[in-house]
């Protein structure tokens, strides 16, 4: 072999190395030439998370052959893919999601709810229902007469009598007893052991106008000719605590209370803890108005107005600011997941973030949007329109899920429980309005 011809090779070796090692550096470090956009971009990733976790997952119409859950997907083209998730008996799940160079696109919160059909849940119609905190209990009225009804066992129980009037129940934290609440008479059910019935107005010798747990199920809050009394289900007795209140509410282990006088709305809060002195802080004014006192959650307090106006008051620090909303009602998610006020009235929905402290638009809707419950765990909230009851959810990237679960003819009283597996309502069938209970997961 020549020297000529042995230097050409050695030069040939040179040249592929000078060419094809940057080429595998850039291969290495995640460099790809993309052939639609005609030019070389760093690949991005691609995360997948689903429940149930057996479901099957479609990356542009490929299924996706790992059951590992989650999923990650390197090595992707800056692009947008068409993501779907499926399984028989559930209602499917479909996005474009766009993976950038050198970024991560997180897909973590994808959940398919179950495709069924409601079942009557109590052995009698009912006017109205509410679900203990952890689900063990469902109180409800059937003109006038209460019962309690297990869970789990399904057995069901007449523990009280009194005048077909609209009725609402408040549960303890405890789950060992609830409020029956009715115009002008307020009653406080005691059911660990034989139920026991007690009638608020008669150990207050006067008319409740007003009542809240406290955080002894024993004691009960009510308010009376403006005075917070102080009820003992156990002695019968009561103490005053404060005077001259319009409103107030026991929310998140704290006394809150509102006075009225020429310069606005008083909004405080009464130190129950306090042993020597009743020390009563006042958190904020607010022109002169009538008032709901709402939830207590995330270092904000919810304040109803009756012209659409929410008022959150930030608890958590010295100078309380105050957050004005436009919306008739509003209702906080219950976990860190979907940890979101969510805010509306009849044509708009939006969420609060404490967090960052941003308001987002969810949607705008032609027909009546009557309630909206947050699903536990899920960036999902079930919401009644007319008689119509849906599934969406929060995650608004390429679309917005929205899925319709069920119509009926007179829907009313949507809860969802503890953990988001079930919804709960009341419709009118042939025997009249009957509880149902539809399993979503």
């Amino acid at each position: 072999m020549s020297i000529k011809f042995r230097r050409l090779i050695y030069l040939s070796f040179f040249l592929i190395f000078a060419i094809a090692a940057p080429l595998i550096v850039l291969y290495t470090t995640g460099y790809r030439y993309n052939f639609q956009k005609g030019r070389v971009e760093q690949v991005g990733v691609l995360f997948l998370n689903i429940k149930p976790k057996n479901a099957a997952l479609f990356l542009n119409g490929t299924v996706l052959s790992s059951d590992k859950r989650p999923l990650r997907l390197a090595e992707l083209r800056p692009n947008f893919y068409q993501v779907r998730a499926e399984k028989d008996g559930f209602y499917s799940w479909e996005k474009n999601l766009e993976v950038k160079s050198k970024s991560s696109t997180l897909a973590f919160d994808i959940v398919l709810f179950k495709k069924s059909s409601p079942m009557i849940f109590s052995q009698n119609t009912a006017d109205s229902f509410a679900l203990s905190p952890r689900d063990k209990y469902m109180a409800y009225s059937n003109q006038g007469k209460i019962y309690l009804k297990n869970i789990k066992d399904e057995k069901e129980k007449l523990i009280f009598e009194t005048a077909y009037l609209p009725t609402e129940f408040v549960w303890a934290k405890d789950e060992s007893a609830f409020l029956i609440k009715q115009p002008g008479k307020i009653w406080a059910a005691e059911i660990t052991g034989t139920p026991k019935i007690s009638d608020l107005s008669i150990i207050a010798k006067r008319q409740i106008d007003a009542a809240n747990f406290s955080e002894d199920t024993a004691t009960v809050y009510g308010l009376a000719d403006k005075d917070i009394l102080s009820l003992s289900l156990e002695t019968k007795t009561y103490k005053k605590l404060v005077s001259g209140v319009d409103n107030f509410s026991f929310t998140d282990d704290n006394l809150f209370f509102i006075k009225n006088d020429a310069a606005g709305s008083h909004i405080f809060k009464y130190s129950i803890f306090s042993k020597i002195f009743d020390i009563n802080t006042e958190l904020a004014r607010l022109p002169l108005a009538a008032y709901e006192i709402g939830e207590a959650k995330n270092n904000y307090l919810t304040i109803f107005g009756k012209n659409n106006d929410i008022y959150l008051i930030n608890l958590s620090i010295a100078k309380q600011p105050i957050l004005k909303l436009n919306g008739s009602f509003a209702k906080w998610g219950q976990d860190d997941k979907n940890n979101f006020l969510y805010f509306f009235d009849s044509s708009e929905l939006l969420t609060f973030d404490p967090k960052i402290r941003r308001t987002n638009m969810i949607a705008r809707f032609e027909e009546n949007l009557k309630t909206v419950e947050p699903i536990y765990n899920t960036l999902y909230f079930a919401e009644q329109i007319n008689n119509s009851l849906f599934i969406s959810e929060i995650d608004d990237r390429d679309k917005r899920q929205t899925m319709k679960i069920f119509s009926g003819r007179d829907l009313k009283n949507i809860a969802v429980d503890s953990d988001g597996k079930k919804i709960y309502f009341i419709d009118r069938l042939k025997n009249g309005q009957e509880i149902l209970a539809l399993e979503i997961q």
